[in-house]
C-alpha cells in the first residue's frame, strides 16, 4: 500500500505534469483503473464539483478497447471532487488535445489508454515522483488507500461501500 506520506508526495510532485488530474482524481476517489481511463468529459460536472462513474474502459470479446457498463448497478456512483482536483481537470480540458476528445485521459497520441501500456506509465510516474528506489504499487492500491482514509475518518461500512462502488461489503476486506 501507498503510505499517506507517499500519497502526499505523489500529489505534490505531479503538479504541472500531464498526469496531474488523473493521479489526483485517483488519490481522492478510489476509482478503479478502468473507470478512470474510461472517464468522459460528460461525466464531469465542474459547477457541482462531481464526477459520475457509470462506465469503464474495457476490452470487448473481440479484444478491442471500448466502453463497457460497470459490473453492477452498485458501482454506478457520483463522487464529490475537491477543488484542487476540479481545477486539475479544468486545466486538462482546456488543453488542445482534451478539447477535441470525448475521454478525459488520453495517450500522448490522443487515443484511449491500453491498460497494459498505462501500467508501464504508472510505474514511471511513481518513480519520477517518489524516486527510483521506491517499490512501485499497483494502481488498485490507491483504491485501498481511499478505503483506509474513509475508515480512519469514521465513515460507516455502508457509506464506504457506496462511495467505492462495491456490491458487497465483503469486497472491502479483499481490497485492503
Amino acid at each position: 500500500l501507498l503510505t499517506e506520506d507517499q500519497a502526499a508526495t505523489l500529489w505534490h510532485q505531479v503538479e504541472g505534469e500531464p498526469w496531474e488530474a488523473l493521479v489526483r482524481l485517483a488519490l481522492v476517489s478510489g476509482m478503479r483503473q478502468g473507470e478512470i481511463l474510461g472517464l468522459r468529459w460528460k461525466a464531469v460536472d465542474f459547477d457541482a464539483a462531481t464526477v459520475t462513474v457509470s462506465e469503464q474502459l474495457a476490452f470487448t470479446a473481440e479484444g478491442e478497447r471500448g466502453l463497457a457498463r460497470l459490473k453492477t448497478q452498485d458501482s454506478v456512483r457520483t463522487i464529490e471532487a475537491p477543488v484542487e482536483v476540479v481545477e486539475s481537470l479544468r486545466k486538462l480540458k482546456e488543453s488542445t488535445k482534451a478539447k477535441q476528445a470525448d475521454f478525459c485521459f488520453l495517450t500522448p497520441c490522443g487515443k484511449p489508454w491500453d491498460p497494459s501500456n498505462f501500467r508501464r506509465v504508472w510505474k514511471q510516474v511513481q518513480r519520477k515522483a517518489l524516486g527510483k528506489k521506491f517499490h512501485c504499487v499497483k494502481f488498485h492500491s490507491l483504491r485501498a488507500l481511499t478505503n483506509t482514509r474513509l475508515e480512519a475518518q469514521g465513515v460507516s461500512v455502508e457509506t464506504r461501500k457506496r462511495a467505492l462502488g462495491w456490491s458487497k461489503t465483503s469486497r472491502m476486506a479483499e481490497t485492503c
